[in-house]
């Protein structure tokens, strides 16, 4: 897609945008998840305008670019920050606290897994029990447990993420989330809709069935 001239591209971004189903500052900050996510993050410039139009706000924005580096890594988030130099970090970082992150961290996957929950530590502990640590702590507590966007649209972000950066076996772990934190079935699908931006159709099908698959059976 990114062939094309930029004002193609903002054509279809526009396009996108109009679609009913996902409010516009949700997939507008889905959006800047994936292109960050695809390792393209000066694609992020595209949205400025979007933004600035559908009242996103800076705090969202960063909380969206800071979310990708669980992801995607540090280096492409930096970028996306340069390229958006308009965003300002917060003037205090939040106190680094192991204690309270586990505990936010446990409660926030208790909602994203639901009943699943259970099995999952388990079987992370058994890949590796520092992966299990840190992903309470650093993924579930120190960033999806923020304050600045509500767990629905982190979990919307993260199908986005995981989409664009085609990981099967998380995407259907997010995409069971994004419901268990309230997100419905059509705005789900809905975060798919921009995939033509960044991966080619027979991915995008592809992925577009497991998410299908998973809200057919979804629990």
């Amino acid at each position: 897609m990114f062939d094309v001239s930029p004002d193609q591209v903002d054509a279809r971004i526009k396009e996108i945008l109009g679609r009913s189903g996902l409010d516009p500052g949700t997939r507008l900050l889905c959006m800047a998840g994936s292109f960050v996510a695809s390792h393209a993050p000066e694609k992020v410039v595209f949205l400025k305008p979007w933004f600035e139009e559908f009242a996103v706000s800076e705090r969202e924005i960063v909380e969206t670019l800071l979310q990708c580096y669980l992801f995607a890594g540090f280096p492409p988030v930096i970028e996306a920050f340069h390229h958006l130099a308009f965003v300002a970090p917060p003037s205090k970082a939040e106190p680094y606290d192991v204690v309270k992150f586990r505990a936010r961290g446990l409660d926030t996957c208790r909602v994203v897994y639901g009943k699943n929950f259970v099995r999952l530590l388990p079987r992370i502990r058994e890949l590796n029990t520092d992966l299990a640590e840190w992903m309470i702590v650093e993924g579930y507590g120190k960033v999806l447990s923020r304050p600045g966007l509500a767990l629905k649209t982190r979990e919307l972000i993260n199908v986005a993420i995981l989409a664009a950066a085609d990981w099967p076996r998380q995407l259907h772990s997010h995409v069971l989330g994004a419901y268990h934190a309230g997100a419905s079935p059509e705005e789900i699908r809905e975060v798919l809709c921009h995939l033509d931006l960044i991966q080619d159709h027979d991915t995008i099908e592809r992925l577009r069935q497991l998410a299908e698959a998973v809200l057919n059976r979804r629990t």
